[in-house]
């Protein structure tokens, strides 16, 4: 007789569902609206909304009803994708959402905040794909390094996060590697990496964005 499966840890469930590498262009655009800094502040309200929109649309929820077909397709076992040699598809059709939002706004002569993220990210994706024949990178960990990585070049640009209490927008960067703590934490209660899968895809995320992101704006 089998043992009983273990059941996952809810924390970890849900902290992993928050975190989940989907969301990642909206929480990168949401930091770099509310940053302060002055090249995003000359945008009118309207176009910060249609241009979140658009995000989320093109790069969120398309990629979510692919992920939704090929679960019932049986291409993946899970919303989760665990197993390395699923990831291709979720990947590839990752990498052609972001390309596309970048086709779609490359007349705009938008700021690099908003163009160079989606740039960055589209690579880092690619970074993870190329990786799969050898480890499976958290995608987790690359999200989360990613999003620590853009709150390094916003503060470094004098980002303020729209505080009035200088104390709170110092809290940014910390709260930040805290978070990306306790989402790695998750990630290993769920058995769903390795601490070299995570440490790899944290690291690559705040390299990308941490000194690419600066050199790029």
């Amino acid at each position: 007789m089998n043992p009983p499966a273990k059941s996952s840890p809810l924390w970890a469930t849900v902290w992993s569902v928050l975190a989940h590498p989907i969301w990642m262009p909206l929480y990168l655009s949401g930091l770099a609206w509310t940053s302060g800094i002055p090249d995003l502040l000359m945008y009118p309200k309207v176009f910060r909304l249609w241009f979140t929109a658009a995000l989320g649309l093109v790069t969120v929820l398309l990629p979510l009803v692919a992920l939704a077909w090929m679960k019932s397709a049986g291409l993946v076992s899970s919303w989760q994708v665990p197993l390395a040699s699923q990831r291709r598809g979720p990947y590839a059709v990752q990498i052609l959402c972001l390309g596309t939002m970048l086709w779609l706004i490359k007349g705009l002569n938008l700021s690099p905040w908003l163009t160079a993220p989606l740039l960055l990210a589209l690579l880092l994706v690619g970074w993870a794909w190329l990786w799969l024949p050898v480890t499976k990178v958290s995608a987790h960990g690359l999200g989360m390094g990613a999003l620590t990585g853009m709150a390094v070049a916003l503060f470094l640009h004098g980002a303020d996060w729209s505080f009035q209490d200088p104390a709170l927008a110092a809290a940014v960067l910390p709260v930040l590697f805290l978070l990306s703590c306790l989402v790695a934490a998750a990630r290993l209660a769920l058995d769903a990496h390795s601490p070299w899968e995570l440490l790899h895809g944290w690291g690559a995320g705040l390299m990308a964005f941490g000194v690419g992101l600066p050199w790029m704006t």
